[in-house]
């Protein structure tokens, strides 16, 4: 009971503090990003060819292959005036690194996805592999993060490849590329802390502006904006106390 009152607890504290503000900007967008960015990294570099045979096999030399940056932008497939596009089937290549940290946040030990993206404006039938594993094969109406690894250990490599089969008159586009990370149970949970917040909002949002208790708590979390206040309070999100952890 102690624990949920702390993980109830806290996240309303702090998302006072910004809907205490008369602010047309959200005042505590910058924490959220951060929060979010400990667990989220894009991979944008990949290597592209007309279709090959068996674009999984790591003796393929792709070094003559076309390069595409991946913008990563939000919404539905096909509709990104500004991707690059191409008609027919392609495939598309890149070695994926686990990194230590991503933004400070030790990646040892925690479960790992690839969201890939891929739109057009009629199907795409869409494969992808990971060191000559198929780990989706579908359309991409129902592609889904996959799982590179269960627990993470610094410097994997995983060889990606990713067929995209479409007609001959087709557009399409890959517009999302990014791994994440989610946290083990033995370590706070960025991602966790973020939903929490984001979910406290409609609560915080009956507080009067400007009154007392809105200033009280404005002033017990001024320091959260920081990397070491958000460290803090990430420990007290944590399971159990553990002196050591690395963030």
């Amino acid at each position: 009971m102690k624990r949920f009152a702390v993980l109830v607890l806290f996240p309303l504290l702090y998302a006072a503090a910004g809907l205490c503000q008369n602010n047309a900007a959200d005042p505590y967008k910058a924490t959220m990003d951060r929060l979010n960015s400990l667990t989220h990294q894009t991979e944008s570099e990949w290597r592209f060819h007309d279709d090959v045979p068996h674009p999984e096999e790591p003796g393929l030399n792709d070094s003559e292959w076309g390069t595409l940056t991946v913008k990563n932008v939000s919404g539905p497939g096909g509709q990104h005036a500004n991707e690059e596009h191409w008609t027919g089937t392609r495939v598309f290549r890149r070695s994926i690194q686990i990194p230590e940290k991503i933004n400070g946040y030790a990646t040892h030990g925690a479960r790992v996805w690839l969201d890939l993206r891929f739109g057009s404006p009629s199907s795409l039938m869409i494969t992808v592999f990971s060191n000559g594993a198929v780990l989706y094969r579908g359309d991409d109406d129902n592609i889904l993060p996959v799982l590179l690894t269960e627990s993470a250990q610094p410097g994997q490599r995983f060889l990606v490849a990713a067929r995209v089969v479409a007609g001959d008159t087709v557009q399409s586009e890959f517009f999302h590329s990014e791994l994440t990370i989610d946290a083990p149970k033995s370590r706070p949970d960025p991602a966790r802390l973020r939903l929490e917040l984001l979910a406290s909002r409609p609560i915080i949002a009956a507080y009067e502006d400007g009154s007392v208790n809105c200033r009280r708590l404005s002033k017990r979390l001024i320091s959260l904006r920081s990397t070491r206040g958000i460290k803090r309070l990430l420990m007290r999100h944590s399971n159990r106390h553990m002196p050591n952890w690395k963030f």
